[in-house]
């Protein structure tokens, strides 16, 4: 099964997402993937990337999240945030 992820992971990171040397990759990812999204980094990295990030997600957390927090508290959108996403699609 590790080959078969390994191959997996140099598709995604030379033909899906084309990494080319000193270009940052970001993955979004739910933590439970964290063995493959590694190994996406570590494929990334080997083709030249000059930065892995991972914005991870939880699903429990989100939802959590969704249900205790206000619905005022989650209409806000914090400045940091929408900057992070500004800056990811420049």
């Amino acid at each position: 099964m590790n080959k078969l992820y390994e191959k997996l992971a140099d598709l995604v990171i030379k033909r899906g997402v084309n990494v080319q040397e000193g270009q940052l990759l970001v993955i979004r990812a739910a933590v439970r993937d964290c063995e493959f999204v590694r190994l996406l980094a570590e494929k990334a990295y080997q083709r030249g990337a000059c930065e892995v990030q991972v914005d991870w997600r939880d699903e429990t957390l989100t939802k959590l999240g969704y249900k205790y927090r206000t619905k005022e508290n989650l209409s806000v959108v914090e400045d940091w945030v929408h900057d992070r996403e500004q800056n990811r699609h420049d």
